[in-house]
This record gives structure tokens, C-alpha cells and sequence, in this order.
């Protein structure tokens, strides 16, 4: 039997696990857990699920309980099925088993897999789902069958009955004019998909891997597979708790509109939007290079040209983005990702501002994540309810504080607490020398005048930073510059 644990709610939400026979699976405060949960709510050790040949189980073994179905079981071992919820603490867990129909199947699919030399495998001409086919051709061998295969053929099955044959072939696909779906197959088998796939999220697209998101931020991205186009795509998912916030639900479609209205290479490309029953979702185009915030991590400061691209292209869909009235207020390492071709393009424009069409307006930015404060300008850490002043001079702000944490490996400002950064940033006179000994005069003059704390002092959009440091990148003397 197969099985998948599936966490929609909670500060791990979006992981999946899938588990076969003789996995064991603990849930719990300690490090030693397979899945740890930072929750004063639950024990160290609060759960473990058993996968056997016949059965999913799972044995409570905190102090206070754990909730299946929303009843408390103490010290109980108690068996799950398909479709069961299991709560501890503030994490919620969706549990899929794999039904008998499925073990059925699952068996003869792979007794296919075993038997002949060759991985391509036998189609009726009525069979026309890309997803079907590219599941199906899979390498012989695999060791087994997902539960998202599985499900991708009952509905193919389904879709087949449902439709009759055209007038040029025959019910067993006999005698058609038509090129075979067998010519149809890719000419390499994909790869096989990663273990933890959750059978049905969002129809159309296969969920490989969680890249970020959950917890308190309402919204959750993964790497997804778009099954139509067979192509890879960030899929944005609000997740279950986030929806019942008006403030989180206003944020996500904010972020829909305006990435809608900026078709930019330096502004990340949404492909779809909508809504699968109670869920709703983006779907955007996949950036793999990573974030600014991953590199700075794992290299430590950008040299020189280097910050100087991102700098540029980071201001180039910023010029954009005020032309057309969006003020994006949350520029930051983390919300700048390059793509396969190395440009770094903006993405998170949930916390936007539309000065044309209006929204935005009423936001605070002191709940923000304690790494996003730091390049928030003094106007949208002042402490106030709403943020409505921040505008044009608030993203040329961010950017500069941007520019010099890649250039010297750290913010301008930073603290232990959000009240610290924010007292340290509201006093204003950050350390030059840093910069200045890894950087020209002139791209020095220009971070110190984006960081000015009187917005009137600052470049007054994006478009004119841009010109700035486009002539400072001109003026640069080719050649390596050695970091003291």
C-alpha cells in the first residue's frame, strides 16, 4: 500500500511525505523528528505514522493528544484512512491512503514495467492526454507508482469513456487515418517525479517541490509541472488559513493585478490565475538562478560588475512598474530572482501600491518578516497603521539598501528586533566606509543618495536611478577590482 501525509495548515505547510510499507514517519518539537514542528502546542515527540502492507496507523505519543478527525486520541494507536485529518497543535495534516481499486492497479502497472525490453508502451489511438502519455512512458523499473500517477490514470480512464471515437476510427482505435498517439510519445521518458506529490491540489499541474512560503506569510510557491504544456512554473498557492484573512486574500490578488499589468524581463511573467474550489492560485514563470538573498548566502558580497547588473536590472523593472503607477514596497534580497539566462527579475508584489486604479494603500509593514524591515524605508517603518505615503522614493530607497547589502555583504541597518532596525533606521547615519572600500565614488554617491532620509532628497523614481547608474556602469574601468 502507498500513502501520503500532506501538511495544509501550520508553519510546515506544503511539506509532503509519502510513505510505503514499513515507513515510520514522527512528528514533533525535537530535532530528531522526521518532521520537526516549532510549536509550544505540540510534544517532542507527539505522533508517529506506520505504514504497513495492509494499513496506515498512527500512534499518539504526546502529553495532551492528538486530534483525527476532530477527536482526541491519548496514547492510542488508531488506523487512517483515506481522506482522514489529523490536527496537533496548529498543524494540520491531510492524509491520503491509497484506495483498493488503486492497489489494483498500481500492481498491474508495475507488472508492465517488468515484462519486455523495451519502455514504450502500448496506446490505443483514444488515448490523447499529454499528462496520460508521459506517465505511462516512464522508464521501466521505477520502483513504484505515485498516487498522483494513479490518479492521472482513473481520470484518464474516465475522460476515454466519456468520449466516443471520431468517424475515422473504430471503438479498438483500428483502421484511422490519423497518425498514432503512439508516434505522439516524447522521444526520452521524463523523469520520474520526487516522492511527496499530493494527488490533487490544482488540476493541471504536478507539484515537485516546495521553494518557499507558509507559516505566517498566508501564501506557499512551489516548483510545479504544468501537465498541458509539460513546461516548469512557479505555482503560488494561498493556503488554507491565509484565505479566511481579508488582509492575506487582498495581498494575493494584488499581486495577480500588477504582475499582470508589468510584461517586463525584469519583472517576473504570470501565466495564469484562478481559483480550484476553495483554492486559489498563480501561476508564474519558474526562476531557477535563485534570489539575490541566496547568492549574498552562499558567495557572500557581489563583486563590483556584478552588483552593478543587479542593481541595474533591479531598476529597470522598477522604471517600468512607476510608469504604469505601481509602487512595489518591499524590494528586498529575497524578492529579486535571477532566471536561467541571468537576469534578475522583481517578484512578491503582493505588498504593490496601484497609485492609478487605487489598492494597496492600507498596509502595515511592521508585521513584515524581521530580514524585511531592514530595507524598508524610514516612511514605511514609522510606525504608523497605514503606509500610504510610501511611494515611487520608498522603492528607490529599498533599492539602494539592496545595493549596498550585496556590495558589502550586509544591510545598512540591522538589529535583533524589528524595533531596533526600525530605531536605528528612523535615525539614519549608516557606515559609508564599507562600501566605499568596495565601491567608485560615484556608485557611492549614488546608495547614499537613494538612502537619504527625507524622500525629497532621494531620486524620485525609478527611471532616473536607472540613468544614474547606468552612467556609473559606463564610467567603470575594465578590469578586476580586488576586495581589500
Amino acid at each position: 500500500m502507498l500513502a501520503e501525509l500532506y501538511v495544509v495548515k501550520g508553519r510546515e505547510a506544503g511539506k509532503a511525505l509519502e510513505l510505503t510499507p514499513g515507513s515510520t514517519v514522527s512528528f514533533g518539537r525535537a530535532l530528531s523528528n522526521d518532521v520537526r514542528i516549532r510549536d509550544a502546542q505540540v510534544s517532542r515527540v507527539h505522533c508517529r505514522f506506520e505504514c504497513t502492507e495492509s494499513e496506515l496507523k498512527i500512534k499518539d505519543t504526546s502529553g495532551n493528544g492528538t486530534l483525527v478527525n476532530d477527536q482526541r486520541i491519548k496514547g492510542l494507536e488508531v488506523p487512517l484512512k483515506d481522506g482522514d485529518v489529523v490536527k496537533l497543535g496548529m498543524t494540520e495534516i491531510r492524509v491520503l491512503v491509497e484506495t483498493a481499486d488503486e492497489a489494483e492497479e498500481r500492481r498491474e502497472a508495475e507488472l508492465q514495467r517488468t515484462e519486455g525490453d523495451s519502455a514504450t508502451p502500448q496506446l490505443s489511438e483514444s488515448t490523447t492526454d499529454d499528462a496520460v502519455r508521459q506517465t505511462v512512458a516512464r522508464t521501466l523499473g521505477q520502483q513504484k507508482i505515485t498516487l498522483a500517477e494513479l490518479e492521472e490514470r482513473k481520470k484518464a480512464r474516465a475522460r476515454r469513456a466519456d468520449v466516443p471515437p471520431a468517424a475515422n476510427e473504430s471503438p479498438s482505435g483500428e483502421g484511422s487515418s490519423e497518425t498514432s498517439s503512439f508516434a505522439a510519445l516524447p522521444e526520452k521518458p521524463p523523469v520520474p517525479p520526487t516522492q511527496g506529490h499530493l494527488r490533487e491540489v490544482i488540476p493541471g499541474y504536478r507539484i515537485e517541490a516546495k521553494l518557499g512560503g507558509g507559516g505566517r506569510r498566508g501564501t506557499v510557491v512551489y516548483r510545479a509541472l504544468q501537465l498541458s504544456l509539460d513546461r516548469p512554473v512557479a505555482l503560488k498557492c494561498l493556503l488554507p488559513h491565509g484565505e479566511k484573512s481579508e488582509r492575506d486574500l487582498s495581498r494575493f490578488l494584488r499581486e495577480a493585478a500588477a504582475i499582470a499589468r508589468l510584461p517586463h524581463p525584469n519583472i517576473v511573467t504570470i501565466h495564469d490565475a484562478g481559483r480550484a474550489g476553495e483554492r486559489r492560485y498563480i501561476v508564474m514563470e519558474l526562476l531557477p538562478g535563485g534570489s539575490a538573498a541566496d547568492r549574498i548566502e552562499d558567495q557572500g558580497p557581489f563583486p563590483l560588475e556584478e552588483a552593478l547588473a543587479l542593481g541595474l536590472d533591479v531598476a529597470r523593472g522598477l522604471a517600468f512598474a512607476h510608469d504604469r503607477g505601481i509602487i512595489h514596497r518591499s524590494v528586498r534580497p529575497a524578492n529579486v530572482l535571477r532566471d536561467a539566462a541571468g537576469a534578475w527579475k522583481l517578484v512578491d508584489f503582493g505588498l504593490s501600491k496601484d497609485v492609478v486604479h487605487g489598492g494597496g494603500g492600507e498596509t502595515s509593514f511592521l508585521d513584515a518578516p524581521l530580514e524585511a524591515v531592514a530595507y524598508l524605508a524610514p516612511e514605511q517603518a514609522s510606525g504608523e497603521s497605514t503606509s500610504a505615503a510610501a511611494d515611487s522614493r520608498s522603492d528607490v530607497y529599498s533599492t539602494g539598501a539592496l545595493l549596498y547589502h550585496a556590495l558589502t555583504g550586509k544591510p545598512p541597518y540591522w538589529g535583533e528586533s524589528i524595533g531596533e532596525i526600525a530605531s536605528l533606521l528612523t535615525r539614519g547615519g549608516f557606515a559609508l566606509e564599507p562600501l566605499a572600500a568596495v565601491a567608485p565614488e560615484a556608485l557611492v554617491t549614488i546608495i547614499e543618495r537613494c538612502l537619504e532620509y527625507d524622500p525629497k532628497d532621494r531620486y524620485q523614481e525609478g527611471s532616473t536611478l536607472l540613468h544614474e547608474l547606468a552612467a556609473a556602469q559606463a564610467a567603470l574601468v575594465p578590469g578586476p577590482r580586488t576586495r581589500p
